[in-house]
């Protein structure tokens, strides 16, 4: 089975507003793209892989150009016009987890018989006696709680969509 290699784009601007970094794209391969653009992970391609730079939130999306917007500060060393790569982090499923303010987060503990032993946004394994947060039967890790749930570090969810 040939190794997975991550959907290309191009880098078009990278730019600081007064309130957000926003990043421009034109996505190569929009045909190997499924699910929710962002949350993603810009890749380098050439070379050794190595991520650039997190991508949070998608802002706009028009043909093959798409408008993202991140908190991450690291410097983007590669030039306009690059190919990068495109790494999604979730599904639909996840990003609704996240998203949705209408579930309602209460902290349990981990039950190995009746829950996904995994923390579908990060992976993780979860197991006794370790507490986990359930919103719809669906447990998440404290850590992912605290950083997704309770600081909203992707900004979607105080976000108009």
């Amino acid at each position: 089975m040939p190794d997975y290699e991550i959907p290309a784009v191009e880098l078009l601007t990278d730019e600081q507003t007064s309130q957000e970094r926003r990043i421009v794209l034109r996505l190569l391969e929009p045909d190997r793209i499924f699910g929710p653009l962002a949350p993603a992970s810009l890749w380098r391609l050439s070379g050794e892989m190595e991520s650039l730079l997190e991508l949070h939130r998608l802002i706009e999306a028009r043909g093959d150009t798409c408008v993202f917007a991140t908190s991450d500060r690291r410097p983007l060393r590669i030039a306009q016009g690059w190919r990068i790569g495109l790494g999604q982090w979730w599904t639909p499923y996840e990003l609704e987890l996240v998203a949705d303010t209408t579930l309602e987060w209460r902290k349990a503990p981990f039950d190995d018989e009746n829950m996904v032993d995994y923390c579908p946004l990060c992976y993780r394994g979860l197991e006794e006696p370790e507490p986990v947060w359930l919103a719809a039967a669906r447990p998440i890790c404290s850590d992912c709680h605290a950083k997704f749930i309770v600081t909203d570090y992707l900004g979607v969810r105080t976000s108009s969509r």
